[in-house]
């Protein structure tokens, strides 16, 4: 099985893994409700990055509106994203899949491309949307991910990838593509500041990672705790050690 396994190279400048660790388990992605068995469909269609950019580029150029989606979470596409993609609002697989679901409904007699960091999750979504809508027209799915599309068009003028490819180790971003400082690689709390990626930068409620700004994470008035866009509602008032400070009305 190695010997037909694809491989991705990337260069660091330090280590950013310390182990290795191989596990047989039920599920590489866990949407948890679909069972769903690899196999070649008709209408799911892999593209290298070549033939993934040229297509996009073709659509854009004749005014077309694509349905281009990220299957990646919020924090992931807030660091970089595909030019008009879609980004759910996810924090976990569960939610990437009630994503995919509304993207089927909207996706009868469309074609849909879709993205993730290294082509793995696209794998399952792509089928699950063929299944999930039979009268889709085509899934076009990104063959090796952002990844592997970045080191054929990052520094490219013609590249349709904004911002940072996060990644889940010591880097937090493996490459990056165009710089554009309006709609990716920002901070999520204030809009303005540049991100700086930590293990500490998480949702005081749930704990899921966010993409903040040094100035926002030192701030005095958020205590070193910060809301997701989850729990937005509950930024300055749930805390693990600061009582809130409450006017009567805010009691009843």
């Amino acid at each position: 099985a190695t010997a037909t396994m694809p491989y991705k190279h990337s260069k660091a400048a330090r280590q950013v893994f310390y182990d290795v660790r191989v596990e047989v388990v039920k599920e590489l992605v866990g949407w948890g409700q679909m069972d769903l068995k690899y196999e070649k469909r008709d209408k799911v269609i892999h593209l290298k990055p070549r033939e993934f950019h040229e297509a996009l580029k073709q659509r854009f150029g004749r005014g077309e509106k694509v349905k281009l989606v990220d299957l990646r979470n919020e924090h992931e596409s807030l660091v970089g994203k595909f030019v008009n993609a879609e980004c759910p609002d996810a924090r976990n697989m569960q939610e990437l899949g009630r994503f995919l679901d509304d993207t089927a409904s909207e996706s009868k007699e469309r074609e849909v491309f879709m993205y993730c960091t290294g082509g793995i999750r696209c794998e399952k979504a792509a089928l699950y949307l063929e299944r999930k809508q039979p009268d889709i027209k085509a899934v076009y799915q990104l063959e090796g991910g952002i990844h592997e599309y970045l080191e054929e068009f990052g520094t490219d003028d013609e590249c349709l990838y904004l911002g940072g490819n996060f990644t889940f180790d010591m880097r937090g971003v493996s490459a990056r593509g165009k710089d554009n400082t309006s709609e990716v690689w920002r901070c999520q709390r204030c809009k303005d500041g540049e991100p700086v990626l930590t293990p500490c930068g998480v949702c005081v409620v749930c704990r899921f990672p966010l993409v903040l700004c040094k100035a926002c994470m030192n701030a005095p008035e958020c205590r070193g705790e910060w809301t997701c866009s989850h729990h937005a509602h509950l930024d300055g008032i749930y805390s693990y050690y600061a009582i809130p400070n409450l006017a009567d009305d805010d009691l009843t």
